[in-house]
């Protein structure tokens, strides 16, 4: 599952952000994921298949650059069920 066309298929359970970070989710989804969309506010991402929805809590944005977790390659989030 990746974002703004990036393409993760070696890592099927991350989400491929600009500047090389990865959100990785705690619980992935038991569904096939076709879309990812993202909220208004940018906090969460709705993350939906054929199958099923569920909505990732994002991790708030700091440090350099506003990236997540102070640029770390990996971010854990949690899923909003």
């Amino acid at each position: 599952m990746c974002l703004r066309g990036d393409l993760c298929e070696d890592l099927p359970n991350y989400c491929c952000l600009p500047g090389g970070q990865r959100l990785q989710l705690l619980s992935p989804p038991e569904f096939s994921v076709e879309r990812v969309m993202s909220s208004a506010c940018g906090g969460r991402l709705c993350v939906y298949g054929a199958r099923g929805a569920t909505l990732v809590d994002l991790p708030a944005r700091w440090g350099r650059a506003g990236l997540f977790d102070n640029g770390n390659q990996t971010v854990l989030c949690k899923l909003v069920y």
